[in-house]
């Protein structure tokens, strides 16, 4: 099992003093033994500073199944800017990384 990741959009912020708003769309393949899936993804996350720093507070995902073919013209485009990311799917060796200290 595996995932390929590429940002399609993002990430976009809006910040304030202790509330922040971010979007990132992604796009992903997913290959399992039995079946290939190709998604876009919506990120919303809204922050709060906090003093310990700024910590997620509200997160909101949407994903659709792409049409067939239409994920390979956006991983070719990702990949000549450097942005796309192979990934073990979870429990496959991937862990994920600290949370970010800022939005």
């Amino acid at each position: 099992m595996s995932a390929h990741h590429a940002v399609d959009d993002g990430p976009h912020v809006i910040a304030g003093h202790d509330l922040a708003a971010s979007t990132l769309t992604f796009v992903a393949r997913i290959t399992r033994p039995e079946a290939t899936t190709d998604i876009r993804t919506t990120t919303s996350l809204v922050w709060r500073r906090t003093p310990d720093g700024w910590r997620i507070v509200r997160e909101h995902n949407s994903a659709k199944v792409l049409p067939a073919g239409e994920l390979d013209g956006i991983l070719a485009r990702t990949a000549a800017h450097g942005s796309s990311q192979a990934r073990p799917a979870p429990g496959q060796g991937h862990r994920p990384g600290p949370v970010a200290s800022h939005p």
